[in-house]
């Protein structure tokens, strides 16, 4: 895949997260409970994938 496109798919995966993350956030109980922690790791993982992206480790000899 391009670049561009695998930037897209994780931009619009952190900014799922997101909504999800705050709307799981505002819920009560549970299950809104354990949606809130996937979310939460989801938008780690999404951040991190992010950042990788476009900040990629450099090798220095």
């Amino acid at each position: 895949m391009e670049k561009k496109t695998i930037n897209s798919i994780v931009k619009t995966g952190m900014t799922l997260s997101m909504l999800y993350l705050v709307w799981t956030g505002m819920g009560r109980g549970r299950a809104n409970w354990e949606y809130h922690t996937i979310a939460g790791v989801s938008m780690i993982g999404f951040s991190l994938w992010h950042y990788n992206l476009y900040n990629p480790f450099a090798h220095k000899n």
